[in-house]
């Protein structure tokens, strides 16, 4: 992550891509874990947190490292919102009617016990998934983010043009205090010189 003097170019759109990215692939992978969302108060609450901290964070120029890191914690940090916040589901009397006694069906404890496996093996290559899934938005928003600066590397110049700004010339005197605003001409700058043209002073006869 490097620094900028500059004010940081497109910033609204660049913290607003990288929320919207945190913000689905965390509900996604919830979902698909069998999840809950908040409602919707609160579900509005944690994206305007995750856009304010990715406003902060775009404030530089974000690397894959950096991105990458920013997505994960992201996203643990919204994983587990999502599982504090979200609907308590209720269950039922009859759940814990054989709490304590031993199994009716020694059957009903493999097919169990097979299902737990079946389960964590999905779990396991959801994770991986996800991992994925959270690399390539980092690869993305990394070209993304050099695109953009490059960018506005290039048109900075076009915007710092100098501004042409009209000055007198220093050795123009003020104008008159009291001098008509009309232009009258003076007599003497319409005067000629006497012309050396006309007829000849002896004329010849023939």
């Amino acid at each position: 992550m490097r620094t900028s003097r500059t004010r940081a170019p497109f910033h609204a759109l660049r913290s607003g891509a990288v929320s919207l990215v945190v913000v689905l692939l965390a509900a996604g992978a919830h979902i698909v874990g069998g999840g809950t969302l908040p409602t919707a108060p609160v579900l509005l609450a944690l994206v305007v947190l995750t856009a304010l901290v990715a406003t902060l964070a775009t404030r530089f120029k974000l690397n894959l490292v950096s991105m990458a890191g920013l997505l994960g914690a992201g996203q643990l940090v919204l994983h587990e919102a999502f599982t504090a916040l979200g609907p308590i589901t209720a269950t039922g009397p009859a759940a814990n009617h054989h709490l304590g006694g031993e199994s009716l069906d020694p059957g009903m404890d493999i097919a169990a016990t097979h299902t737990h496996e079946l389960g964590t093996a999905f779990g396991a290559l959801m994770l991986v998934g996800h991992i994925l899934a959270t690399l390539a938005s980092a690869v993305v928003l990394a070209k993304g983010e050099d695109a953009m600066w490059k960018l506005a590397a290039w048109l900075r110049p076009l915007l710092n043009l100098p501004t042409l700004v009209f000055r007198p010339d220093a050795g123009a005197s003020p104008v008159a205090v009291g001098a008509p605003d009309v232009f009258i001409p003076r007599p003497w700058r319409n005067l000629r010189q006497d012309s050396r043209r006309g007829p000849p002073a002896v004329v010849v006869l023939p």
